[in-house]
């Protein structure tokens, strides 16, 4: 059995994430660190990326296809050890480089079923885990996707 096409999107979304390295002309090596798909509260010691679903909108459907819009947030934490400034450059070097992955020459390159991906918000936010402050970059993108319905 195949996963829900949601599903299918956010790994799809993680993987052009895993794209974004200083070797291929991003700011940061966002993408050579572990991506979590979950929400799970936990301390944050460096930088972490986190790929969750916000909002799934079924769209038209015919025999044959479905379409739908899933909104997924992109947050990328980055903890406030002692140079807070420093904290900052990074989460706005990853929303960078997070906007350039999600948005220039896909073409060609989107995921199975992922028919678009517009960014509708991109900020810079502060927040806490236990005893640590962040500075978290989130991006929220809605994608279009398309899955074909089997022969019953």
């Amino acid at each position: 059995m195949r996963d829900p096409i949601s599903w299918t999107a956010i790994l799809g979304i993680k993987g052009l994430l895993e794209g974004i390295t200083a070797a291929a002309g991003y700011y940061t090596d966002l993408g050579l660190k572990p991506i979590r798909l979950d929400r799970m509260q936990r301390e944050i010691t460096d930088a972490e990326t986190m790929v969750v679903e916000d909002a799934f909108d079924p769209k038209t459907s015919t025999r044959r296809q479905a379409n739908f819009d899933i909104d997924v947030v992109i947050e990328h934490a980055v903890a406030v050890t002692q140079d807070g400034e420093a904290a900052e450059l990074t989460a706005h070097r990853a929303r960078a480089d997070i906007v350039a992955r999600l948005t220039l020459s896909l073409r060609g390159t989107l995921p199975q079923g992922i028919r678009k991906i517009d960014v509708i918000d991109a900020v810079i936010i502060g927040a806490t885990t236990p005893g640590t402050p962040l500075v978290v970059a989130q991006v929220t993108v809605r994608a279009g996707l398309t899955e074909t319905i089997p022969h019953a």
